[in-house]
């Protein structure tokens, strides 16, 4: 389970760092509107991420906890 959320947040991470990357370059040729159309949705994943990870770490915080009281 640990792995199947690392990767989903992993693979959301690479998504907005190939967005920051694409509105760059947009900006880099001065394509503002562009770089704003790269940068939709970045805030969602960047959320997504995050939510995820902290769901996997109070998940494992429950898993520690529960073998502690064995």
């Amino acid at each position: 389970m640990a792995q199947t959320i690392l990767s989903n947040a992993s693979a959301g991470i690479q998504e907005v760092r190939l967005r920051c990357k694409e509105a760059l370059d947009h900006l880099s040729r001065t394509e503002s509107l562009a770089a704003i159309g790269a940068l939709v949705g970045v805030e969602e994943r960047v959320r997504y991420a995050i939510t995820i990870l902290q769901v996997l770490q109070q998940w494992q915080a429950a898993q520690d906890k529960t073998k502690e009281e064995k």
